[in-house]
């Protein structure tokens, strides 16, 4: 039943399948200290955005597999924008 997460600071790595068959996950906010992310860390959860920041691992691993990216950056944009 796990629909949103925050990967905590101290995490460089997410190993295979850490979020696999989360079908029920949305969002993923992990932080721009992550240097890796397996490529079969997110098997079977096909509807989750990552969130990070721009020209991270994050956003260049959910590119390569078809996921939905979402910038920290323009998040506080529309923030500040309401």
């Amino acid at each position: 039943g796990l629909e949103y997460i925050v990967v905590p600071k101290g995490v460089e790595r997410i190993k295979k399948l850490t979020f696999g068959n989360c079908v029920n996950l949305q969002m993923v906010i992990i932080p721009p200290n992550v240097k890796y992310i397996h490529p079969k860390a997110f098997y079977g959860s096909q509807n989750v955005v990552l969130v990070s920041n721009v020209n991270s691992i994050v956003e260049k691993y959910a590119y390569k597999n078809n996921m939905k990216f979402l910038s920290i950056e323009n998040i506080v944009k529309l923030i500040k924008a309401i």
